[in-house]
């Protein structure tokens, strides 16, 4: 055996080449394929080759001649169990086999011989069809009109039997016509006549957002035909009369009116009542569609706090100072009047008409200040022009001048006293005043020694109102 040929193919070769060689022995068809279902042979190899050669490979089988049944190569055994048969009956209960045989060289064994044959029960159907058979013609039905000539009909149905188990229908129709004669004249029943043009529309414009719109109508006549006396025919179902919306009217013109007053703001005070800005809109509804634009104020102002007022805070207001007390001094048996000896005098003042919280007076409500007693003391004067135009008594300037500031001109001021002086803890002189009225020896002035006065139109003055004029 060569070194590149082994297996069954070089034993065949082998066997094909001895073939050809002169034998005796009568060769067979030798096949590669084996069918163990069907039991048969394909793909041939070879004719008229050795059996023993042929079956060098198990997996070959062969046949004597075409004549004789397909034989497998490999060792006797039993095949794989064929597919089961069909049902034995198209109905009913029947059976379906299945069979397996042995193949191969040699006998199978005993036993598997015994089941070469398989049986089992089968149903197809749970029963056999039968056809369908008519029944007997019903009586003829009603005619189709009440009045001259129309059909009738009588049926018959496919029940008897009926068909099962897929068994034909029955042939033919089941039902059947016939003409019928009522002997009666039919009435005439109205039909409607053409729709006639439409009308007017019922308004010239159309209110925006109300769900009924203007409309126009049009009419018709049950005259085509009308319906007969005898026999009575039906009046015409439906309307005589039809509408339709006028959707494409303009919207009516919408005037305008004032909404509800609404607050601007706040009140104008916190205590007492005030006034309150008032406003309201044009929208209830607002002009559209060319309507009047709402006539009147679209602000005012009303009174608020009214619920329940509160007292406004009154703020404290001084009163006019009192007179300077005398200028003496008090618990001394000696009087200081006429001498140049400063001592204290005070006035007083006090905050009245503070009410519900208001502000307290800022300042003080007693005033001090050093003065000197020249009251009926004499002294020399001479009369002089005042700011307020009247002419006063004067006493002549002391000297050294300046005056002090708080200094009165209708003050006697004698010399030798002195306007400031040095008080206890404070930095600066203080100034002193003089008090009391002194003894004024004045030379006369037209014929005047104490008081001289002039008069002078005013200037400019405005008339008087017509309330002033009432005034006596």
């Amino acid at each position: 055996q060569p070194g590149d040929m082994a297996g069954p193919f070089s034993l065949l070769a082998m066997a094909l080449t001895l073939a050809h060689l002169p034998s005796v022995v009568e060769g067979v068809l030798c096949y590669i394929t084996f069918d163990e279902v069907t039991g048969t042979c394909t793909n041939l190899l070879a004719d008229n080759v050795d059996q023993k050669t042929c079956c060098l490979n198990t997996e070959y089988c062969f046949k004597k001649d075409k004549e004789n049944k397909f034989q497998a190569c490999r060792p006797a055994s039993m095949n794989q169990w064929s597919p089961w048969s069909d049902c034995t009956v198209s109905c009913l209960e029947g059976v379906q086999q299945r069979r397996r045989r042995c193949y191969g060289q040699g006998e199978c064994d005993a036993e598997e011989m015994m089941n070469k044959l398989e049986t089992r029960p089968c149903i197809v159907m749970d029963c056999c069809a039968q056809a369908g058979g008519w029944s007997e013609w019903s009586p003829w039905g009603p005619c189709s009109v009440t009045c001259t000539i129309g059909t009738q009909v009588r049926r018959r149905t496919c029940t008897n039997p009926a068909p099962i188990c897929g068994g034909e229908q029955c042939m033919g129709s089941d039902s059947e016509t016939s003409v019928c004669d009522t002997h009666k004249i039919c009435p005439t029943h109205g039909g409607w006549g053409p729709w006639g043009a439409w009308g007017s529309c019922s308004t010239t414009c159309q209110v925006e957002h109300l769900a009924h719109t203007p409309f126009q109508t049009r009419q018709r006549v049950c005259d085509s035909p009308l319906p007969s006396m005898y026999p009575p025919g039906k009046p015409c179902e439906g309307k005589t009369t039809d509408q339709k919306g006028c959707t494409w009217l303009p919207f009516c013109a919408v005037d305008g009116a004032w909404g509800k007053w609404q607050r601007d703001g706040s009140c104008s005070v916190t205590c007492g009542i005030g006034k309150q800005a008032l406003r309201r809109k044009c929208d209830s509804p607002a002009p559209k569609h060319g309507g009047k634009r709402c006539e009147g104020d679209f602000s005012t102002f009303a009174i608020c706090n009214t619920d329940n007022p509160q007292p406004c805070p009154i703020d404290g207001k001084w009163t006019e100072w009192s007179e300077w007390s005398e200028c003496i001094q008090h618990g001394s048996s000696r009087s200081p009047r006429c001498r140049r000896f400063a001592i204290q005098q005070n006035r007083t003042r006090s905050c009245v008409e503070r009410d519900h919280g208001g502000v307290p007076c800022s300042g003080l409500t007693i005033e001090v200040r050093y003065c000197y007693n020249i009251n009926r003391c004499t002294c020399k004067c001479f009369l002089t022009e005042t700011l307020e135009s009247i002419w006063r008594l004067q006493p002549p300037p002391p000297l050294p001048p300046p005056f002090p500031a708080p200094w009165s001109p209708s003050s006697p001021i004698p010399t030798k006293y002195q306007p400031f002086m040095k008080e206890i803890g404070v930095a600066k002189k203080v100034p002193v005043f003089f008090w009391g009225v002194p003894f004024q020896k004045c030379e006369a002035l037209e014929n005047e020694q104490f008081l001289l006065r002039q008069k002078e139109p005013c200037k400019n003055v405005p008339a008087c109102t017509e309330d002033e004029e009432r005034v006596p």
